[in-house]
Protein backbone atom coordinates (compact mmCIF):
# COMPACT_ATOMS: atom_id res chain seq x y z
CA UNK A 1 0.00 0.00 0.00
CA UNK A 2 2.72 2.33 1.08
CA UNK A 3 3.54 2.53 -3.00
CA UNK A 4 0.19 3.51 -4.16
CA UNK A 5 0.29 5.75 -1.36
CA UNK A 6 3.59 7.56 -2.59
CA UNK A 7 1.82 7.71 -6.15
CA UNK A 8 -1.17 9.27 -4.96
CA UNK A 9 0.13 11.86 -3.19
CA UNK A 10 3.50 12.73 -5.52
CA UNK A 11 -0.04 13.09 -8.21
CA UNK A 12 -1.31 16.28 -5.60
CA UNK A 13 2.16 17.66 -6.51
CA UNK A 14 2.10 16.92 -9.62
CA UNK A 15 -0.95 18.67 -10.54
CA UNK A 16 -0.68 21.08 -8.65
CA UNK A 17 2.86 22.11 -10.86
CA UNK A 18 0.99 21.57 -13.93
CA UNK A 19 -1.81 24.19 -13.01
CA UNK A 20 0.33 26.66 -12.08
CA UNK A 21 2.43 26.44 -15.30
CA UNK A 22 -0.79 25.91 -17.80
CA UNK A 23 -2.18 29.26 -15.78
CA UNK A 24 1.38 31.38 -16.98
CA UNK A 25 3.37 30.79 -13.65
CA UNK A 26 6.94 30.61 -14.65
CA UNK A 27 8.95 27.95 -14.22
CA UNK A 28 11.51 28.83 -11.43
CA UNK A 29 8.28 29.16 -9.15
CA UNK A 30 6.77 25.43 -9.97
CA UNK A 31 9.27 23.36 -7.64
CA UNK A 32 7.84 25.78 -4.50
CA UNK A 33 4.36 25.04 -5.51
CA UNK A 34 4.95 21.33 -6.27
CA UNK A 35 6.50 21.27 -2.43
CA UNK A 36 3.54 23.35 -1.08
CA UNK A 37 0.96 20.85 -2.75
CA UNK A 38 2.89 17.51 -2.07
CA UNK A 39 1.06 15.38 1.31
CA UNK A 40 4.02 14.99 4.04
CA UNK A 41 4.33 12.41 5.98
CA UNK A 42 5.45 13.64 9.43
CA UNK A 43 5.51 10.48 11.90
CA UNK A 44 2.59 8.70 11.04
CA UNK A 45 0.36 11.57 10.30
CA UNK A 46 0.35 12.89 6.55
CA UNK A 47 -0.02 17.22 6.23
CA UNK A 48 -1.05 18.94 3.13
CA UNK A 49 -2.77 21.43 1.67
CA UNK A 50 -5.20 19.27 -0.83
CA UNK A 51 -5.77 16.15 0.89
CA UNK A 52 -3.76 13.00 0.25
CA UNK A 53 -3.07 9.06 1.10
CA UNK A 54 -2.68 7.97 4.59
CA UNK A 55 -3.61 3.81 5.01
CA UNK A 56 -1.89 3.79 8.66
CA UNK A 57 -2.64 6.94 10.33
CA UNK A 58 -4.70 10.40 9.73
CA UNK A 59 -4.73 12.93 6.89
CA UNK A 60 -4.88 16.78 8.27
CA UNK A 61 -5.49 19.38 4.82
CA UNK A 62 -6.47 23.01 4.52
CA UNK A 63 -8.63 22.15 0.91
CA UNK A 64 -9.60 18.61 0.67
CA UNK A 65 -9.85 17.23 -2.81
CA UNK A 66 -9.36 13.96 -1.91
CA UNK A 67 -8.47 12.25 1.16
CA UNK A 68 -8.19 8.57 2.30
CA UNK A 69 -6.77 7.57 5.58
CA UNK A 70 -6.68 4.24 7.91
CA UNK A 71 -7.72 6.56 10.69
CA UNK A 72 -9.07 10.44 10.83
CA UNK A 73 -9.57 12.41 7.72
CA UNK A 74 -9.70 16.32 8.50
CA UNK A 75 -10.37 19.10 6.42
CA UNK A 76 -9.84 22.49 8.26
CA UNK A 77 -11.00 25.15 5.89
CA UNK A 78 -12.37 24.79 2.91
CA UNK A 79 -13.83 22.34 0.34
CA UNK A 80 -14.11 18.46 0.63
CA UNK A 81 -15.13 16.85 -2.40
CA UNK A 82 -13.97 13.46 -0.86
CA UNK A 83 -13.27 12.32 2.77
CA UNK A 84 -12.46 8.49 3.27
CA UNK A 85 -11.49 7.37 6.18
CA UNK A 86 -11.28 4.39 9.17
CA UNK A 87 -11.72 6.60 11.99
CA UNK A 88 -13.63 10.02 12.00
CA UNK A 89 -14.02 12.10 8.88
CA UNK A 90 -13.85 15.99 9.83
CA UNK A 91 -15.17 19.30 8.16
CA UNK A 92 -14.79 22.23 10.15
CA UNK A 93 -15.74 25.28 8.10
CA UNK A 94 -17.13 24.84 4.28
CA UNK A 95 -18.26 22.15 2.04
CA UNK A 96 -18.34 18.48 1.83
CA UNK A 97 -19.68 16.40 -0.99
CA UNK A 98 -18.96 13.15 0.23
CA UNK A 99 -17.69 11.34 3.52
CA UNK A 100 -17.32 7.79 4.52
CA UNK A 101 -16.48 7.19 8.29
CA UNK A 102 -16.07 4.15 10.63
CA UNK A 103 -16.49 6.76 13.11
CA UNK A 104 -17.78 9.75 13.47
CA UNK A 105 -18.77 12.07 10.44
CA UNK A 106 -18.88 15.67 10.90
CA UNK A 107 -19.14 18.87 8.97
CA UNK A 108 -19.43 21.67 11.65
CA UNK A 109 -20.59 24.70 9.38
CA UNK A 110 -21.26 24.60 5.99
CA UNK A 111 -22.98 22.30 2.96
CA UNK A 112 -23.24 18.80 3.64
CA UNK A 113 -24.23 16.13 1.00
CA UNK A 114 -23.54 12.82 1.98
CA UNK A 115 -22.32 11.43 5.65
CA UNK A 116 -21.93 7.61 5.75
CA UNK A 117 -20.99 6.85 9.44
CA UNK A 118 -20.12 3.59 11.39
CA UNK A 119 -20.69 6.09 14.86
CA UNK A 120 -22.64 9.45 14.60
CA UNK A 121 -22.72 11.81 11.71
CA UNK A 122 -23.31 15.44 12.55
CA UNK A 123 -23.97 18.95 10.72
CA UNK A 124 -23.83 21.32 12.90
CA UNK A 125 -24.65 24.96 10.97
CA UNK A 126 -25.44 23.92 7.36
CA UNK A 127 -27.66 22.23 4.63
CA UNK A 128 -27.56 18.48 4.88
CA UNK A 129 -28.63 16.53 2.31
CA UNK A 130 -27.99 12.81 3.00
CA UNK A 131 -27.07 11.33 6.49
CA UNK A 132 -26.66 7.92 7.34
CA UNK A 133 -24.88 6.25 10.68
CA UNK A 134 -25.48 3.28 12.43
CA UNK A 135 -25.44 5.04 15.42
CA UNK A 136 -26.97 8.77 16.36
CA UNK A 137 -27.85 11.49 13.72
CA UNK A 138 -27.96 15.14 14.66
CA UNK A 139 -28.62 18.32 12.36
CA UNK A 140 -28.26 21.40 14.44
CA UNK A 141 -29.20 24.94 13.23
CA UNK A 142 -30.36 23.86 9.25
CA UNK A 143 -31.89 22.24 6.94
CA UNK A 144 -31.44 18.62 6.11
CA UNK A 145 -33.06 16.30 3.36
CA UNK A 146 -32.62 12.62 4.89
CA UNK A 147 -31.44 11.23 7.80
CA UNK A 148 -31.61 7.15 8.40
CA UNK A 149 -29.90 6.51 11.72
CA UNK A 150 -28.85 3.24 14.10
CA UNK A 151 -29.74 4.66 16.78
CA UNK A 152 -31.56 8.68 17.15
CA UNK A 153 -32.02 11.46 14.92
CA UNK A 154 -32.64 14.86 15.94
CA UNK A 155 -33.03 17.90 14.07
CA UNK A 156 -32.41 20.84 16.75
CA UNK A 157 -33.65 24.22 15.26
CA UNK A 158 -34.45 23.88 11.47
CA UNK A 159 -36.20 22.27 8.87
CA UNK A 160 -36.30 18.37 8.41
CA UNK A 161 -38.12 16.20 5.38
CA UNK A 162 -37.71 12.58 6.34
CA UNK A 163 -35.90 11.11 9.80
CA UNK A 164 -35.86 7.39 10.35
CA UNK A 165 -34.29 6.10 13.38
CA UNK A 166 -34.35 2.67 15.29
CA UNK A 167 -34.48 4.61 18.40
CA UNK A 168 -35.82 8.17 18.52
CA UNK A 169 -36.80 10.77 15.88
CA UNK A 170 -37.07 14.30 17.51
CA UNK A 171 -37.40 17.50 15.82
CA UNK A 172 -36.67 20.07 18.88
CA UNK A 173 -37.82 23.22 17.27
CA UNK A 174 -38.67 23.74 13.61
CA UNK A 175 -40.49 22.09 11.23
CA UNK A 176 -40.99 18.32 9.99
CA UNK A 177 -42.28 16.77 7.14
CA UNK A 178 -41.29 12.90 8.11
CA UNK A 179 -40.66 11.04 11.54
CA UNK A 180 -40.48 7.32 11.34
CA UNK A 181 -39.06 5.59 14.84
CA UNK A 182 -39.51 3.62 17.78
CA UNK A 183 -40.49 6.97 19.60
CA UNK A 184 -40.63 10.53 17.63
CA UNK A 185 -41.29 13.76 19.88
CA UNK A 186 -42.00 17.42 18.03
CA UNK A 187 -40.91 20.33 21.03
CA UNK A 188 -41.74 23.29 19.02
CA UNK A 189 -42.96 23.28 15.48
CA UNK A 190 -45.22 21.94 12.94
CA UNK A 191 -45.06 18.02 12.18
CA UNK A 192 -46.24 16.08 9.30
CA UNK A 193 -46.20 12.50 9.69
CA UNK A 194 -45.14 10.99 12.69
CA UNK A 195 -44.98 7.00 12.70
CA UNK A 196 -43.92 5.11 15.91
CA UNK A 197 -44.11 2.10 16.83
CA UNK A 198 -44.76 2.68 20.66
CA UNK A 199 -44.97 6.92 21.44
CA UNK A 200 -45.55 9.73 19.03
CA UNK A 201 -46.12 13.15 21.00
CA UNK A 202 -46.39 16.49 19.87
CA UNK A 203 -45.52 19.57 22.77
CA UNK A 204 -45.99 22.20 21.43
CA UNK A 205 -47.13 22.71 17.44
CA UNK A 206 -48.83 20.85 15.24
CA UNK A 207 -49.39 16.96 14.26
CA UNK A 208 -50.99 16.33 10.94
CA UNK A 209 -51.30 12.47 11.07
CA UNK A 210 -50.19 10.45 13.92
CA UNK A 211 -49.51 6.58 14.04
CA UNK A 212 -48.84 5.04 17.26
CA UNK A 213 -49.99 3.34 19.88
CA UNK A 214 -49.68 6.20 22.41
CA UNK A 215 -49.68 9.31 20.71
CA UNK A 216 -51.28 12.95 21.47
CA UNK A 217 -50.20 16.23 23.41
CA UNK A 218 -48.02 15.20 26.04
CA UNK A 219 -45.30 17.97 26.88
CA UNK A 220 -44.11 15.69 29.46
CA UNK A 221 -43.34 12.59 27.20
CA UNK A 222 -41.96 15.04 24.69
CA UNK A 223 -39.54 16.04 27.43
CA UNK A 224 -38.16 12.74 28.12
CA UNK A 225 -38.31 11.60 24.46
CA UNK A 226 -35.95 14.37 23.44
CA UNK A 227 -33.83 14.57 26.64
Amino acid sequence: MKKWENLINFSFGLVAASVAYVVGIGLAYLPFIFLAAYPWKIGNDVYSLFGGANATGNIHSLVSIWQFAGRDAVCLIGLSFYQKAGGDALCVIGLSFYQKAGGDAVCLIGLSFYQKAGGDALCVIGLSFYQKADNDIICMLGIFFYQKAGGSAACIIGFSFYQKACEDAVCIVGFSVWLDAERVACLIGLSGVQKARSDAYMGLGIALWQDAPNSGYDWTRVRNIVG
